[in-house]
């Protein structure tokens, strides 16, 4: 059986690589240690509302290292026994050799701490986009993910109040969109009791903080300069702000989440 994971790992990677040059898929891909669920969530549904933008994103929460290339392929993220691993090879295979190009947009959430895991990952995940949400020196995956970012093609989205001093001197090889509350960003992002307000370029927009619901100024401004760099207008995507609500699955895992800390 471990031989066969092996296996089964090395062929998921293959077909992963394989699906995101056949499908031209753009991927998004958001990182940091908390509040990516709900960007992914929110940044989604911003793209999702835009005419002529085909896009998805993984629904599952990341357990283990098989969701990431499972999201890529669009099979559902479960353990499954040998004949169904060996059926579901089969149907890839097929699929990707013989059937029609599919391109769209792909956000994935991204993290982990496991070195086997960031490695396997990094053999075939080169986003086009990635979006550090915040930064913790424990995330190893930032590190791979930046290096992977194309320095010619791709960009990276970074809120510079909370980036580590050396992850920034490796983003200065790439093109980036800064976003915080310092004047000097690209998107800069201010919030008080009653509201957040946004500025870029010539263009402001200030919501009400009651408005907004499960996610600060920052993971807020994250999703605003990702959908910014897509050319995608402000005012659209503080009306799809006010209006998201948090999916039922988010919801009880962050009541989970909150229980555990009480204890």
């Amino acid at each position: 059986m471990f031989l066969f994971r092996i296996y089964l790992r090395l062929q998921l990677k293959i077909l992963a690589k394989l699906a995101i040059r056949k499908h031209k898929m753009e991927l998004i891909v958001i990182s940091g240690w908390y509040g990516t669920e709900v960007a992914k969530e929110l940044l989604y549904d911003v793209i999702s509302k835009q005419n002529g933008i085909k896009v998805r994103r993984n629904i599952k929460e990341v357990w283990w290292d098989f969701t990431i290339p499972l999201s890529i392929l669009g099979y559902r993220d479960r353990k499954r026994n040998f004949i169904e691993w060996w059926w579901l090879l089969t149907r890839a295979w097929t699929y990707l050799l013989l059937g029609p190009s599919n391109p769209h947009t792909l956000i994935l959430s991204v993290d982990s701490n496991v070195e086997s895991i960031v490695k396997y990952w990094g053999s075939f995940i080169k986003p086009d986009i990635l979006l550090v949400l915040n930064d913790n020196e424990d995330k190893l995956i930032i590190e791979k993910l930046i290096k992977n970012v194309d320095k010619e093609k791709g960009m990276i989205i970074y809120n510079d109040d909370t980036l580590r001093k050396s992850l920034k001197k490796l983003v200065k090889k790439h093109s980036t969109f800064t976003y915080g509350r310092d004047k000097g960003n690209d998107l800069v992002v201010k919030q008080n009791k009653q509201s957040i307000e946004m500025k870029y370029k010539k263009s402001q927009i200030k919501i009400n903080t009651k408005n907004l619901r499960g996610f600060s100024d920052l993971i807020l401004g994250g999703i605003t300069a990702t959908a910014l760099s897509l050319d995608i207008n402000i005012e659209d995507i503080g009306f799809e702000a006010v209006k998201f609500q948090i999916p039922t699955r988010l919801l009880a895992k962050i009541k989970s989440n909150l229980i555990e800390d009480k204890l």
